[in-house]
């Protein structure tokens, strides 16, 4: 932690939620870093906590079951009420209400927005925001980017488009 006292290197430390042993998806904070998302590919789920931005401790987990096969990419929206989710290899983009009651009700709130094109054998990578408020979801294999046209919009409202930006020279 920094302070006007100067660094402080000793570690902050928080037993909650999963073990970081099956990592292999991204990280990402929410909007105004009061949360965090991760998502756990080997373990086929994903994970929000609370994250206290002065003091570094973690708490609060809402653990998804074990049923999206590979998750890796995973980021909140613009306003940090919605988190997305993509599954690598399967290429299906969930969309979660964070706003819908218990973690339960969070877990329950499940909606497919979504199902990009993939390489064989590969999968979603990075959800990333646009400086135009877009987000925009790396698909392995492939010459375009997903993109969510209105990621603050619950439901199919957010609009996804598979081949919503095509790259250049290639993937």
């Amino acid at each position: 932690m920094i302070t006007s006292a100067g660094v402080n290197t000793t570690p902050k430390v928080s037993n909650v939620g999963l073990s970081n042993a099956h990592y292999t998806g991204c990280l990402r904070p929410s909007p105004d870093c009061s949360k965090l998302a991760l998502a756990f590919g080997n373990a086929n789920n994903f994970e929000v906590v609370d994250f206290d931005n002065s003091t570094g401790v973690i708490s609060n987990p809402i653990t998804s079951p074990a049923n999206y096969p590979y998750t890796y990419g995973i980021n909140f929206s613009p306003d940090g009420k919605l988190l997305y989710v993509g599954t690598n290899k399967v290429g299906k983009i969930y969309q979660f209400n964070l706003e819908a009651g218990s973690a339960t009700d969070i877990i329950n709130s499940e909606k497919v927005i979504g199902t990009a094109s993939i390489g064989f054998g590969l999968g979603l990578g990075t959800f990333q925001l646009g400086p135009d408020g877009k987000m925009y979801i790396a698909k392995s294999g492939m010459k375009s980017l997903g993109v969510i046209k209105n990621p603050n919009v619950l439901g199919n409202g957010c609009s996804y488009i598979d081949n919503g930006f095509t790259l250049g020279g290639g993937a």
